[in-house]
């Protein structure tokens, strides 16, 4: 499908302006990563920025989850429905801010993994204290 989809677009003016220059490389990939400066550059983005987003939803997702069910004991349905409901809101709150600033640079990554980084903690103490309020009105007879 995607091939079909590219089939029919057409190049960039700059690109096709570069195609008919013969600006355009003849091995990019050899271009790019024969040179250590480069491929030190991509490596540093792979394991710097791809390994702290990883961590960052892992986190966000997996580990809650095992954190709400297993270590506090909350029932599967309230854990799943719970984080869908502030995932969703998340979600939404992000994509308007995202259009708000849509002719700034995107400098978003580092400053969210920071953000990530300094929350984490207190968000998961604030879960353990509203799944424990929860848990204890539930058993009161």
């Amino acid at each position: 499908m995607s091939v079909v989809i590219r089939l029919k677009l057409n190049e960039s003016p700059i690109f096709q302006k570069m195609k008919d220059e013969g600006k355009t490389s003849k091995a990019p990939l050899t271009e790019a990563f024969a040179n250590w400066s480069n491929a030190k550059i991509v490596l540093i983005a792979l394991i710097g920025g791809t390994m702290g987003q990883g961590v960052v939803w892992y986190t966000g997702q997996f580990y809650a989850l095992f954190f709400l069910q297993s270590i506090l004991k909350v029932d599967g349905y309230t854990a799943t429905a719970d984080r869908l409901v502030v995932a969703v809101r998340h979600r939404l709150l992000h994509r308007v801010r995202r259009a708000l600033r849509q002719d700034r640079p995107q400098a978003d990554h580092p400053g969210g993994c920071l953000i990530a980084a300094l929350t984490f903690f207190p968000i998961f103490k604030m879960i353990t204290t509203n799944a424990n309020r929860r848990w204890k009105r539930r058993s009161k007879p």
